[in-house]
């Protein structure tokens, strides 16, 4: 691999990195950016984490279970550092192409109050 000079955009605070013409790096900490499927859903900083609450048969009584979610990936409440940014919960993703290759990753950090503050995709 020969080494390729890149050139990097400033959006607001927000960075994108292109090599060559093609887009390797995205990094997204304020809500002028939003990602998502082109006709479907997206998501941008500052969304929160889902939580529902369902309530199940335990013994006599019945006991509240809560689940969380965002945007169908795999939420970590393992607290740490990516990219320089603490987070309180990560989802850290590969994106697949449609041939099921590995394309890109996603890593989606949330503070204290379950919302997003960063988001890092990059292949």
């Amino acid at each position: 691999m020969e080494d390729q000079n890149g050139k990097v955009y400033n959006y607001g605070a927000n960075k994108l990195s292109f090599v060559r013409n093609e887009l390797m790096y995205i990094e997204i900490t304020e809500p002028s950016i939003a990602l998502g499927p082109i006709n479907g859903t997206t998501f941008k900083v500052g969304e929160k984490i889902l939580v529902k609450t369902r309530k199940i048969p335990f013994g006599s009584k019945t006991k509240t279970i809560a689940s969380r979610s965002f945007h169908g990936f795999t939420l970590s409440d393992k607290a740490g550092v990516s990219g320089g940014i603490s987070y309180k919960t990560i989802a850290a993703n590969y994106l697949k192409n449609d041939e099921g290759g590995l394309d890109m990753y996603i890593v989606l950090s949330f503070n204290d109050a379950d919302q997003l503050i960063s988001i890092l995709v990059g292949g």
